[in-house]
């Protein structure tokens, strides 16, 4: 029952993960093209508005903003750079170890990794931003995992009440089939075999001797011992 629900346990996390990457996967591709319509559309237009700066002409402020629109956001989109003096863009500590990582293995196309923070827990997807083959900063995917979690381990906890359920309702059916199969029989051949012992030698013979079972040939031996003990008794009468 354990390994069966351990294998459940491991191929649901499995499954679990793979939920989460994949949707990791499309909020990425969706602040990307948030970042590029800003950058054909929007940047466009308002310069033709005003010379002034607007930071919603900033491809990454709008795919930020779209995605942290509240606190306790589900999903989180995150740009931060190394060596900038923007500091919306400046990385922290968890950031730039991802830089680093990135650094340390520059043909990484992308990083999954589990965080947890003062905010919460989160599924982190992270891509690195290059120039000239350079890591300059990194793009963070950030996907709230509490309540998904809970979820698993009440699912988990379910299975393994069914699984518990079902092994004593399979222990108790093998109970039953052991106490009519094998030990009701044993038991009556005992009372026999003790009544024969006391001198009691007009006892029926025992049904159910055929067959090849261990139970059928202890009958068959019983019975064969009876019949020899009946022409004995006979005789020396």
């Amino acid at each position: 029952m354990w390994a069966l629900n351990h294998f459940h346990q491991k191929e649901t996390t499995l499954q679990f993960n793979k939920q989460l990457y994949s949707k990791a996967q499309q909020m990425h591709q969706l602040a990307e093209n948030i970042r590029d319509y800003t950058a054909l559309e929007i940047t466009p237009l308002l310069a033709e508005l005003s010379d002034d700066f607007y930071p919603q002409s900033v491809g990454s402020y709008s795919a930020t903003q779209t995605f942290n629109s509240h606190d306790g956001a589900e999903v989180i989109h995150q740009v931060a750079l190394q060596n900038t003096q923007i500091v919306r863009y400046q990385a922290n500590v968890w950031q730039q170890e991802l830089i680093n990582r990135f650094k340390s293995n520059n043909a990484a196309m992308e990083i999954t990794d589990q965080l947890t923070d003062a905010k919460g827990r989160f599924f982190v997807f992270t891509k690195p931003i290059k120039s000239n083959e350079q890591v300059l900063g990194v793009k963070v995917i950030k996907i709230r995992i509490e309540r998904a979690l809970l979820a698993l381990e009440k699912a988990n906890i379910n299975y393994l009440i069914q699984i518990g359920f079902l092994s004593l309702v399979v222990w108790l059916i093998m109970n039953v089939f052991m106490h009519l199969i094998v030990f009701k029989p044993l038991q009556h051949t005992s009372q026999q075999a003790k009544s024969i012992s006391l001198g009691n030698s007009d006892i029926t013979v025992l049904k159910g001797a055929s067959g090849g079972t261990e139970i059928n040939t202890i009958r068959q031996s019983f019975n064969r011992m009876q019949n020899s003990l009946k022409a004995a008794m006979s005789h020396l009468k």
